[in-house]
């Protein structure tokens, strides 16, 4: 997420709901259970559902480390993952703050 400056939520409408509510100029931080907090940022725009947050900001999933995620993006019959009321959204992150 620090490599293509986005942060992303999902899985339930409680942290999609969290996410949609995310300003601009908002900070974030992204926290790791067992690391700590890894990184602080400001966000840059709204929230959006993954697949329309990648095409708008060109992020081609197959640079994604983590191949979890990008298997669940690429699977459109994956609904969970797709679906607007508790899918994974994205927003538009600086980070300042890196470990």
């Amino acid at each position: 997420m620090k490599k293509f400056g986005f942060w992303s939520a999902g899985g339930g409408k409680r942290y999609v709901d969290g996410t949609k509510k995310l300003e601009e100029g908002d900070t974030i931080y992204a926290y790791i259970s067992g690391k700590g907090y890894v990184g602080k940022g400001t966000v840059r725009g709204k929230a959006k559902i993954v697949d329309e947050f990648f095409k708008e900001n060109n992020i081609v999933t197959s640079q994604l480390i983590s191949k979890l995620f990008k298997e669940h993006i690429e699977d459109k019959n994956f609904e969970d993952f797709h679906n607007e009321d508790i899918g994974e959204y994205a927003v538009k992150v600086e980070w300042v703050l890196k470990r």
